[in-house]
């Protein structure tokens, strides 16, 4: 099995996961799906920006999507009372 077709796999079960797409992200108030996708995108452009011709975009989309990890996140509740 390639990587690519490993990797598309387990979008489709990530996509298609009823529990986990709906359940899970309503009740704990945290979208799981969406921290998987922008933490991949951030994967994909740190590995990829040496390579690209104006590396520079690829560095600030990866810190793009990286804060919006930051911004969909629940924090811990014992955090807000400090």
């Amino acid at each position: 099995m390639t990587p690519v077709l490993a990797a598309a796999f387990a979008a489709l079960l990530l996509a298609t996961n009823r529990f986990y797409l709906l359940e899970h992200g309503s009740r704990h108030g945290t979208m799981d799906s969406a921290i998987t996708m922008a933490g991949l995108v951030v994967l994909l452009l740190v590995w990829k920006a040496p390579d690209m011709k104006r590396p520079l975009l690829g560095w600030l989309g990866a810190g793009l999507a990286a804060g919006f990890i930051c911004f969909i996140k629940a924090m811990p509740p014992g955090i807000l009372m400090l």
